[in-house]
């Protein structure tokens, strides 16, 4: 009963590795076709490869925030169709949901400046992988102490 938590876990602590390799390949990139940014070369902030990390983390946690939210939900449906008390899944979605949730809506309020300056466990996750991986740990903890 605890795989698809265990296996969301491991699908959202893999977001930082993702990123990292997505920055290595874009200051690759910059540094082939432009020469680094400084205040003499007048080029904005916005287009400083610092800037252009922020707005990677930003957008790949953009863009699993869905299946962050939903893959604790699946979970919790194969939960229940393999007998898991129905008091263990309202406490799951109860705390699961709203927190995911206020990780999403705090992604959609701040700019990816600010919300990439923000990291976690290490200053290795940005907000939404890492209530995604604390979230999908202790479900799975649950549901394996109460199986």
């Amino acid at each position: 009963m605890a795989a698809p938590f265990l296996a969301a876990t491991l699908f959202t602590a893999l977001a930082p590795e993702l990123s990292k390799l997505v920055k290595s390949r874009v200051r690759l990139v910059l540094g082939s076709t432009t020469p680094a940014p400084t205040k003499q070369s007048g080029v904005p902030p916005l287009l400083s490869p610092e800037y252009i990390e922020d707005y990677i983390d930003y957008s790949i946690d953009a863009a699993q925030a869905v299946s962050a939210l939903a893959l604790p939900v699946v979970g919790v449906v194969f939960a229940v169709h393999q007998g898991l008390a129905l008091p263990v899944v309202i406490t799951l979605i109860v705390v699961g949901v709203p927190a995911l949730l206020f990780a999403l809506i705090r992604l959609l309020l701040v700019g990816p400046n600010e919300y990439a300056a923000k990291k976690f466990f290490f200053r290795r996750y940005t907000l939404v992988p890492a209530v995604g991986v604390v979230t999908n740990a202790l479900a799975t903890l649950i549901v394996f102490l109460l199986s």
